[in-house]
Order: structure tokens, then C-alpha cells, then sequence
């Protein structure tokens, strides 16, 4: 496993689609700021398309997703990126993956939910997702990557578009803390109560390696400081006449007045100081929405390689 899941050490991104800034112009004229990204191919995620036993499966579910134990690989709400279809052992293993995820009793679920898929990246991939508010974190922007024909699975976040504050409207996208704390068991796109089950679970019942993992990530590599620099650093690599010229172009652009540094700085150092408080004083005091947590738990050791920062 850990040899297998390394392959996305050999990659330039981690397994993260990367934009690079740039400007548009087609034969009509000029269109504005775009990225040009990476996409989902087997080199941006340390695989060979030539191997039918490396694949990534990606999640086209805006919804429910692991929710229905009978799912399988239909190129429509589960669909492969790297063939045209998946092998026989790539399906079925996804399909045992699905069965377990909602027909294992709690004990069974903590002790060898491991043995199906990296819970850490599972964990990663929700924490951030509920950090930077990512709109469709659940959902679309799933992807599970495999090297061994779905023996185990390492989940990926992919797209984080719509994320610190920023929706496609210019508008702040939904799932604060507030609610959760005065009713652990609405549903929620924190907990992922009637949302993502596979996240569902883990929330409920990984919840001192979620904790523990998300006081790791928040001393080191995800600190307030550290996610704004990183912004920083993206924003001042194009040059301020670029964006004048993007807003002289679209001037109907609903973000256009609050899309900035300062917002972004802004939102990075409230919504991660709101979090902090959730995880420090509310998140293990609540109670399962289903009963009280297995009392054991067998916590993977994978080492895992962080996602990189976000491009807006």
C-alpha cells in the first residue's frame, strides 16, 4: 500500500490539478484571465494508461454519493478517468468498497474501513473541504485514485473551485458551524449528515483521528499564515494590469468588488479561527446521530502528501 500510493510522490503535483495565469485572446479579440490547468490523466496522478490496474474513479453525483450500497462504475454517477471503462477487478472492488461502507456494523467500519481505503486521505479530503468552505467538497470533487485494480483506494480532492468565500454568484457558500453546534444531527454539509456517507461515518466515528489529524495539519502545513501566503504568492505572480484589464472586460463580473486579497485573507482568518473553536470545544463532545462511537479503532499509518494550496 504504501509503495502503491507513493506513485503520487513521483508527480509534479501531488496529484492536484495545477493553473498557470494567463490571458486569453482568440481570433475575435480578447476573452480575459483565465488558468491553464492540468487534467485528470495518468501522469498527474502517478499512473500508466497503459496498466489497466491503475485508474481514478471520479464522483458525478452532485448528492447522496456512497449512499446507495448497490452503486457500481456506470461512466454516468461513477465514472473512470484514466480507460474508457474499468476493469473487472477495478468494479467490482469499488463495489465492495460501497457495500461496506453501508452494510458494516460501526466496530467493523472503524476496524477495516483501512483495509479498503486510505482513511487519512478520506480524512484529509474532508477536513479541507469543510475548512476553506468548498461548495461541492462531498461530491464532485471526489476523485479515488487506485495502482493495484481497486484492491485499495487513496482519495484525492480534486476542482476546489467555490472555495473561501467565493461562489460562482459572488456570494458566500453555505455550511456554517453555528447550526451544527445547536443540532448535531440536522443535516449538514459539515457532517455530512444525509450527504456523503462514506464522510458521514468517518465523522461520526473516526472522530479522535479526525481531531488528531486536524490539529496536525492546522500547527503545520495548513496554518492560517501559511494559506495566505500561498495565496499571496499565486495573486502577485500576475501583474495588476491583467486584472484591470479581466474587470474592463467583464464589468458585470457579481465578485468583481469583493473578490480580492483582503476578502480572501479575511474569510482564511475567521472561517479557520471558527473551525478551531468547533474542533477545540464542540466536535468530540457530540454525540453519534446513530449511538455512541466504537470504543477501538485500528487508525491507519499511511503517511500522507498534502493537498496543495488552492487556485482561485
Amino acid at each position: 500500500k504504501l509503495d502503491e500510493t507513493n506513485a503520487l510522490l513521483n508527480t509534479q503535483g501531488l496529484g492536484q490539478m495545477e493553473g498557470i495565469p494567463v490571458e486569453v485572446y482568440l481570433a475575435d479579440g480578447y476573452y480575459g484571465l483565465f488558468t491553464l490547468n492540468t487534467k485528470k490523466d495518468d501522469k498527474t496522478f502517478g499512473m500508466d494508461s497503459d496498466n489497466p490496474k491503475h485508474e481514478v474513479i471520479s464522483v458525478e453525483l452532485a448528492d447522496h454519493v456512497f449512499r446507495d450500497p448497490k452503486a457500481t462504475i456506470d461512466e454516468k454517477n461513477y465514472l473512470t478517468e484514466i480507460h474508457d471503462a474499468p476493469s473487472a477487478n477495478v468494479k467490482s472492488n469499488f463495489e465492495k468498497l460501497v457495500q461496506f461502507i453501508n452494510q458494516s456494523t460501526p466496530d467493523d467500519f472503524v476496524k477495516h474501513l483501512g483495509d479498503y481505503i486510505d482513511v487519512k486521505s478520506c480524512i484529509n479530503t474532508m477536513l479541507y473541504g469543510i475548512l476553506s468552505k468548498e461548495y461541492d467538497y462531498y461530491s464532485k470533487s471526489c476523485l479515488l485514485c487506485t495502482w493495484n485494480d481497486g484492491a485499495y483506494f487513496y482519495m484525492v480532492p480534486y476542482d476546489l473551485d467555490s472555495t473561501w468565500g467565493i461562489a460562482e454568484d459572488g456570494n458566500d457558500p453555505w455550511f456554517d458551524f453555528e447550526g451544527l453546534i445547536k443540532d448535531p444531527n440536522q443535516n449538514s454539509f459539515i457532517s455530512n449528515h444525509g450527504q456523503n456517507r462514506l464522510f458521514e461515518r468517518i465523522y461520526e466515528y473516526f472522530k479522535p483521528e479526525v481531531k488528531k489529524q486536524y490539529d496536525l495539519l492546522r500547527s503545520t502545513v495548513w496554518k492560517n499564515s501559511d494559506i495566505i501566503q500561498a495565496f499571496k504568492h499565486f495573486i502577485d505572480e500576475i501583474p495588476e494590469a491583467a486584472f484591470e484589464h479581466e474587470q474592463q472586460k467583464w464589468t458585470a463580473l457579481p465578485s468583481a468588488k469583493i473578490t480580492d486579497f483582503a476578502q480572501i485573507q479575511n474569510f482564511i482568518i475567521q472561517r479557520g479561527n471558527a473551525m478551531d473553536d468547533f474542533m477545540n470545544n464542540h466536535f468530540l463532545a457530540q454525540e453519534s446521530s446513530t449511538g455512541s462511537a466504537p470504543t477501538t479503532s485500528s487508525q491507519p499509518t499511511t503517511p500522507q502528501a498534502q493537498p496543495t494550496e488552492p487556485k482561485q
